[in-house]
């Protein structure tokens, strides 16, 4: 069950990068400055490059919000970190005064994908997102390409 719930999960935040990237000339959000996220670090006060960028993965689906239709599919119930993350209730970063149980949306611990940070339509063998716990031994999903 957790593998098809994970797998539904990939393919909605799939057709959310492409839907995404239609409004945007084609391109995905990690290849967009100002409306998109590749200028995440350095408006957070960081460095530039993929290594520091990668604090700011949350970034990526920020940007994507009205695509997507929560950020829970963004956190896969079969979460090997499930004691250092949890899921998003809203998209919002703060929460709202009296409404009890709300999760904000903040930083990397409130999702479980990685991004391929090259991605993009030129090159469609490439991963564009998938679950952070790929490997062997592992009970994880095929990556979205």
């Amino acid at each position: 069950m957790l593998r098809l719930t994970c797998s539904n999960n990939l393919k909605q935040v799939g057709l959310a990068f492409r839907t995404w990237a239609n409004d945007h000339g084609g391109n995905m959000p990690m290849n967009v400055a100002g409306g998109g996220t590749t200028t995440a670090a350095n408006d957070q006060g960081g460095a530039s490059g993929a290594s520091s960028a990668a604090q700011y993965l949350y970034h990526v689906f920020r940007c994507m919000s009205n695509q997507l239709s929560t950020p829970k599919i963004l956190f896969c119930p079969a979460e090997m970190d499930g004691s250092a993350k949890m899921a998003a209730s809203t998209f919002s970063s703060t929460v709202t005064n009296g409404m009890p149980g709300q999760i904000p949306y903040r930083s990397n611990t409130n999702i479980s994908l990685f991004v391929g940070w090259d991605a993009s339509e030129a090159q469609p063998q490439q991963f564009l997102t998938g679950d952070h716990s790929m490997g062997a031994g592992s009970q994880t999903r095929t990556p979205q390409q």
